[in-house]
Protein backbone atom coordinates (compact mmCIF):
# COMPACT_ATOMS: atom_id res chain seq x y z
CA UNK A 1 0.00 0.00 0.00
CA UNK A 2 3.17 2.27 0.64
CA UNK A 3 4.32 1.62 -2.75
CA UNK A 4 0.89 2.71 -4.34
CA UNK A 5 1.12 5.85 -2.17
CA UNK A 6 4.01 6.85 -3.34
CA UNK A 7 3.21 6.76 -6.77
CA UNK A 8 0.07 8.66 -6.41
CA UNK A 9 2.91 11.20 -4.83
CA UNK A 10 5.16 11.33 -7.45
CA UNK A 11 1.88 11.65 -9.93
CA UNK A 12 1.03 14.74 -8.13
CA UNK A 13 4.23 15.99 -7.96
CA UNK A 14 4.15 15.96 -12.33
CA UNK A 15 0.56 17.25 -11.85
CA UNK A 16 1.56 19.85 -9.21
CA UNK A 17 4.78 21.09 -11.72
CA UNK A 18 2.49 21.34 -14.79
CA UNK A 19 -0.19 23.38 -12.43
CA UNK A 20 3.09 25.75 -11.84
CA UNK A 21 4.40 25.65 -15.53
CA UNK A 22 0.97 27.50 -16.10
CA UNK A 23 0.85 30.19 -13.66
CA UNK A 24 3.97 31.05 -14.27
CA UNK A 25 3.27 31.65 -17.86
CA UNK A 26 -0.26 33.47 -16.89
CA UNK A 27 1.89 35.07 -13.91
CA UNK A 28 4.85 36.53 -17.14
CA UNK A 29 1.33 37.53 -19.25
CA UNK A 30 -0.06 39.67 -16.75
CA UNK A 31 3.13 41.27 -15.62
CA UNK A 32 3.94 42.07 -19.01
CA UNK A 33 0.75 43.94 -19.93
CA UNK A 34 1.11 45.77 -16.01
CA UNK A 35 4.68 46.86 -17.34
CA UNK A 36 4.03 51.07 -18.00
CA UNK A 37 4.96 50.53 -21.83
CA UNK A 38 2.16 48.46 -22.80
CA UNK A 39 -0.10 51.45 -21.47
CA UNK A 40 -0.80 52.76 -25.29
CA UNK A 41 -1.64 49.43 -25.96
CA UNK A 42 -4.20 48.77 -23.46
CA UNK A 43 -5.61 52.47 -24.63
CA UNK A 44 -5.87 51.26 -27.93
CA UNK A 45 -7.36 47.92 -27.14
CA UNK A 46 -10.17 49.67 -25.08
CA UNK A 47 -10.65 52.02 -27.63
CA UNK A 48 -11.04 49.07 -30.18
CA UNK A 49 -13.36 47.40 -28.15
CA UNK A 50 -10.97 44.59 -27.78
CA UNK A 51 -11.33 45.27 -23.55
CA UNK A 52 -13.79 46.16 -22.33
CA UNK A 53 -14.17 47.87 -18.61
CA UNK A 54 -16.50 48.58 -16.11
CA UNK A 55 -14.28 50.86 -14.15
CA UNK A 56 -15.26 54.82 -14.18
CA UNK A 57 -12.61 57.66 -15.80
CA UNK A 58 -11.28 58.46 -19.23
CA UNK A 59 -9.59 56.30 -21.41
CA UNK A 60 -6.11 56.76 -19.87
CA UNK A 61 -7.41 56.31 -16.11
CA UNK A 62 -8.96 53.14 -17.16
CA UNK A 63 -5.67 51.71 -18.57
CA UNK A 64 -3.99 52.70 -15.36
CA UNK A 65 -6.92 50.65 -13.61
CA UNK A 66 -5.89 47.69 -15.70
CA UNK A 67 -2.97 47.61 -15.41
CA UNK A 68 -2.94 47.78 -11.63
CA UNK A 69 -5.54 44.66 -11.47
CA UNK A 70 -2.94 43.03 -13.94
CA UNK A 71 -0.17 43.80 -11.19
CA UNK A 72 -2.74 42.58 -8.23
CA UNK A 73 -3.18 39.17 -10.45
CA UNK A 74 0.15 38.68 -10.57
CA UNK A 75 1.24 38.66 -7.04
CA UNK A 76 -1.54 36.70 -6.42
CA UNK A 77 -0.61 34.38 -8.81
CA UNK A 78 3.40 34.70 -7.55
CA UNK A 79 1.78 33.87 -3.55
CA UNK A 80 -0.04 30.70 -5.32
CA UNK A 81 2.66 29.25 -7.07
CA UNK A 82 5.18 29.61 -3.95
CA UNK A 83 2.45 27.35 -2.25
CA UNK A 84 2.35 24.91 -5.26
CA UNK A 85 6.06 24.65 -4.93
CA UNK A 86 5.07 23.67 -1.27
CA UNK A 87 3.07 21.12 -2.56
CA UNK A 88 5.89 19.53 -5.00
CA UNK A 89 8.25 19.70 -1.50
CA UNK A 90 6.69 17.83 1.13
CA UNK A 91 5.18 14.98 -0.98
CA UNK A 92 8.98 14.66 -1.49
CA UNK A 93 9.97 15.26 2.16
CA UNK A 94 7.40 12.23 2.92
CA UNK A 95 8.66 9.75 0.32
CA UNK A 96 11.78 10.36 1.71
CA UNK A 97 11.31 10.44 5.44
CA UNK A 98 8.08 8.24 5.88
CA UNK A 99 7.33 9.73 8.86
CA UNK A 100 3.84 10.33 9.92
CA UNK A 101 4.41 13.87 10.18
CA UNK A 102 5.63 14.48 6.63
CA UNK A 103 2.42 12.45 5.67
CA UNK A 104 0.37 14.84 7.52
CA UNK A 105 1.45 17.80 6.33
CA UNK A 106 0.97 16.60 2.82
CA UNK A 107 -2.28 15.21 3.53
CA UNK A 108 -3.03 19.12 4.52
CA UNK A 109 -1.15 20.47 1.33
CA UNK A 110 -2.88 17.87 -1.04
CA UNK A 111 -6.54 19.41 0.71
CA UNK A 112 -5.58 23.19 0.43
CA UNK A 113 -4.23 22.68 -3.40
CA UNK A 114 -7.24 20.20 -3.89
CA UNK A 115 -4.44 17.77 -5.63
CA UNK A 116 -6.32 14.19 -5.20
CA UNK A 117 -3.26 11.91 -5.94
CA UNK A 118 -1.32 14.19 -3.26
CA UNK A 119 -4.12 13.70 -1.20
CA UNK A 120 -4.78 9.71 -1.51
CA UNK A 121 -1.15 9.09 -1.85
CA UNK A 122 -0.58 10.64 1.20
CA UNK A 123 -3.68 9.34 3.25
CA UNK A 124 -2.35 5.52 2.04
CA UNK A 125 0.74 6.52 3.15
CA UNK A 126 -0.46 7.43 6.25
CA UNK A 127 -2.62 4.47 6.94
CA UNK A 128 0.56 2.54 6.31
CA UNK A 129 2.28 3.95 8.36
CA UNK A 130 -0.07 3.55 11.43
CA UNK A 131 -0.56 -0.29 10.66
CA UNK A 132 3.48 -0.73 11.28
Amino acid sequence: MKKAGNILLIVGIVTTIFSIIGLVIALVIFFIFADPAYKNDIINMINSGQITSSFSGTVEEQATQIQFLFKVIGIVFVIISVGYLLNVISPIVAIKKGSKTAYVITLIFGIIFFNLFILIGSILGLVDDTNQ
